[in-house]
């Protein structure tokens, strides 16, 4: 009898070594199929648990952008002994901060600066208040004694980022007035 003839180092691919039992060793198409059903039911309910997450996300992100800047703007006043005069425009959900910084009276281009709050239209923006100062002391002065900024999204727990007189900045999701 001949027996077969192999190539030197050559993998024989029709025979698998065989596990326990005598089988092949593998997974069955049965298991594989279960192994992708179990993981597309994982991927659907996480994406539907991210569909509720994002506009919670969006809406922390502008509070905590808003509040380091308003936090900022505090210090600089403090800081360069100059009054910093801020506007809300609740529209384009921007905050721009003007400095007199060379003390003419006058405010420059180069002494204002705009930052984006959010981009997501969606997001809406309300304000007791849309004008305040912080001055040297950093004091907090505005038309009407406190700056209450509603952060909100349909669906989502609305953010509340207040600026007090005494100049204290602070972020909550509950309504502190």
């Amino acid at each position: 009898m001949s027996e077969p003839s192999h190539k030197p180092n050559a993998v024989n691919r029709r025979t698998a070594p065989p596990g326990r039992d005598g089988r092949r060793a593998g997974f069955t198409y049965f298991e594989v199929m279960i192994v992708v059903g179990i993981l597309a039911i994982v991927v659907a309910s996480s994406s539907m648990y991210m569909r509720g997450t994002m506009p919670r996300y969006r809406i922390r992100d502008a509070a905590d952008r808003l509040q380091a800047q308003l936090r900022a703007a505090r210090l600089h006043a403090i800081s360069h002994v100059r009054t910093v005069s801020l506007t809300l425009d609740l529209a384009n959900k921007r905050l721009r901060t003007d400095v007199d910084e060379d003390g003419d009276g006058t405010i420059a281009s180069n002494e204002t600066a705009t930052i984006q709050l959010s981009s997501t239209a969606a997001l809406s923006l309300t304000s007791s208040s849309t004008y305040g100062t912080f001055n040297p002391r950093g004091d907090f002065i505005t038309s009407n004694g406190y700056w209450r900024v509603v952060i909100s999204h349909a669906g989502a727990t609305p953010q509340y980022v207040y600026v007090f007189q005494a100049g204290h900045v602070q972020a909550s999701e509950v309504s502190l007035d």
